[in-house]
């Protein structure tokens, strides 16, 4: 007799996932799937935001430097 498919959720890793955070705001992105991206010298960069990502690229250095902006 053929099993039910399970409703549970499951895991193809035991590894825990890592949260993603836009560089600019510090929001973590839920969904870096359909999130605004960025690749800058080989590493991915995600954003909550088009806003987010045009103030990055207007000047990426501050946010790779100094981190999440103080507003």
């Amino acid at each position: 007799m053929p099993r039910k498919p399970s409703l549970e959720p499951t895991r193809t890793s035991s590894a825990p996932i890592e949260a993603i955070y836009d560089p600019v705001c510090g929001e973590e992105i839920a969904r870096p799937e359909v999130a605004p991206a960025h690749t800058r010298d080989g590493v991915r960069h995600y954003f909550c935001s088009d806003r987010c990502k045009t103030r990055f690229l207007l000047d990426p250095l501050r946010y790779l430097v100094s981190g999440v902006e103080i507003v």
